[in-house]
């Protein structure tokens, strides 16, 4: 399956992850169509915004290959 993936910022990409395991209690869903906020968009390229102290260590440092999630 494909999945946004971050890497540091301005460095998103769509990479072919494997399928996850359904936990029971849990489905899995095609997604048709996302919508990230301004925000979010400001934040995945680096852009100042008013959470950008509070996520930009935590982006920068995760491990290269970050799987987006909710």
């Amino acid at each position: 399956m494909k999945a946004w993936r971050f890497y540091g910022f301005n460095d998103m990409r769509m990479d072919d992850v494997p399928m996850p395991l359904v936990k029971p209690g849990h489905v899995i869903v095609k997604v048709r169509c996302v919508q990230p906020s301004v925000t979010e968009a400001q934040l995945a390229f680096g852009i100042r915004t008013l959470a950008y102290d509070k996520i930009k260590n935590p982006a920068r440092d995760r491990s290269a290959g970050a799987t987006l999630r909710p």
